[in-house]
């Protein structure tokens, strides 16, 4: 009896199949007419014994699959080798002393590396292949990823061991589009050991950091240097905030031009004072130069204390905690070097569209409650 569900289903017959609520267990008996020493190689059909194997295979209809594999054994012909008796092996199906076929352990692996450990567990269960997390974390450690013979285009940027505390350097290879190799820290030292053994690169994507930037150079003299994707998406999303900041006013300009003429304003409007109107800012009010200059002030000093506590050598996390600052605040002022002037900005207002009508009807005396206006 040929099972087609079976894996190589010309090399197994089919004995007995009892299914169970919960299990599908299935005799199987191998149909190999010789097999292959293991020490030597050399083929033999004289046949010594039968004896069973117990593995897991792939699920039916979510219901676990246990196969009870009747294996042979043969004499070794071969007078030079030391091994008289051998197991017939199945390395497409089952490899030595295996508890779980190949295709089994595939299908595993690979939700272990979509999944993880807890949630790999639960959707295993959940599929009919009951196995442990950490048999699935045991599943990624013994994996092997092979590391590509020659790189040409590296990526380098930084992970997070413990989020916070301690980072890493994670290198990747952009051509594979796969993980190469990671680095317990981001000192300059070891980025430059580990790319100096790897003279046939010629392209580095990384991290602004200049940690990188001197590893690079030191490692990699010979490579070409490229920010990362990432960081010129974000720096055109600041350019283009910037910009669109500083044009504000020719925006609302091009709107109006645009609609053609300002939609009438509902009955239901509240009155707004001409200042604020002209203004163009809606409700929020313009700080007092009084309160511009003390806040520029603070700025300012705050700016001259992390500049100075970043030149004792302190780092950015010593100065945050100092100062009562974000980390990326410190980074922002050091590496600015000078101090970052703040860019005017225009805020936009739900009535910014109705600007002219309210100005005409001000005009026309209409300064009190609504309902006294005609």
């Amino acid at each position: 009896m040929v099972n087609p569900h079976l894996p190589q289903p010309t090399a197994f017959h089919c004995q007995q199949i009892k299914i169970e609520p919960d299990v599908v267990t299935i005799v199987v008996e191998s149909s190999l007419p010789d097999g292959h020493c293991p020490l030597c190689g050399h083929p033999s059909s004289r046949m010594h014994s039968h004896y069973t194997r117990r593995v897991r295979d792939l699920p039916w209809q979510g219901r676990s699959v246990r196969l009870r594999l009747i294996a042979r054994k043969f004499f070794c012909l071969s007078p030079a080798c030391p091994r008289k008796i051998f197991a017939a092996r199945l390395p497409e199906i089952v490899v030595a002393h295996a508890r779980n076929t190949v295709r089994l352990n595939d299908t595993l692996s690979s939700i272990a590396f979509s999944c993880g450990g807890e949630a790999g567990s639960r959707l295993a269960r959940r599929l009919g292949m009951p196995v442990s997390a950490d048999t699935l974390l045991r599943t990624i450690r013994r994996t092997h990823i092979p590391v590509p013979s020659t790189l040409r285009i590296v990526g380098v940027d930084d992970w997070a061991m413990r989020k916070g505390l301690r980072y890493g350097t994670l290198l990747c290879g952009l051509e594979q589009h796969r993980p190469i190799d990671l680095l317990n820290d981001r000192e300059p030292d070891t980025i430059a050991a580990w790319l100096s053994q790897h003279p046939e690169i010629e392209v580095i994507t990384r991290d602004r950091a200049h940690c990188y930037a001197e590893g690079a150079s030191r490692g990699a003299p010979q490579a070409i240097q490229v920010a990362d994707r990432f960081h010129l998406v974000q720096n055109l999303r600041q350019a283009l905030v910037k910009m669109l900041d500083h044009r504000y006013p020719q925006m609302v300009l091009a709107m109006k031009d645009t609609a053609g003429r300002s939609p009438p304003l509902s009955p239901n409007a509240k009155p707004v004072e001409e200042e604020s109107l002209n203004r163009g800012l809606g409700n929020r009010l313009p700080l007092r130069p009084a309160q511009c200059d003390v806040r520029c002030n603070r700025r300012l000093e705050r700016f001259d204390k992390v500049m100075e506590l970043h030149r004792q050598g302190m780092s950015h996390r010593e100065i945050a905690r100092r100062l009562s600052i974000h980390r990326e605040t410190v980074a922002r002022y050091t590496q600015a070097r000078v101090y970052p002037e703040r860019a005017t900005r225009n805020y936009a207002s739900k009535t910014d569209q109705f600007t002219d009508y309210l100005k005409k009807r001000w005009q026309d005396g209409c300064q009190k409650r609504p309902s006294t206006c005609a």
